[in-house]
């Protein structure tokens, strides 16, 4: 749980240009932002088909790409870093989380 909250706090701080890192996140083809085919917001991150390198199954946007999609609206939306990390923790609590965690 420790590690899923703090993969899902960087990815809000790439995201949101917070973090400066070198990964195909926040400007690249991994994120598609607006769209018809978004189910809860704008800021769907896309899992990368790792082809001959499985070592990028463990890159940060792979492993986050289903629980930040899932993500309710009002938490990806967070103003800063501060009110995301209370929204996330508040969701992370609800019964909404656990269910969505093991349907995946």
């Amino acid at each position: 749980m420790r590690r899923k909250r703090t993969d899902l706090i960087q990815t809000y701080k790439i995201i949101n240009g917070i973090d400066e890192v070198d990964i195909d996140m926040g400007t690249g083809r991994n994120l598609r932002q607006g769209g018809r085919n978004l189910i809860n917001h704008g800021h769907q991150i896309e899992k990368e088909i790792p082809g001959s390198n499985p070592m990028r199954n463990f890159s940060l946007p792979n492993r986050t790409a289903t629980t930040w999609n899932i993500l309710p609206s009002e938490v990806v939306r967070s103003d800063n870093v501060d009110i995301f990390k209370k929204r996330i923790d508040e969701h992370m609590r609800s019964p909404n989380w656990r269910r969505s965690i093991y349907r995946i």
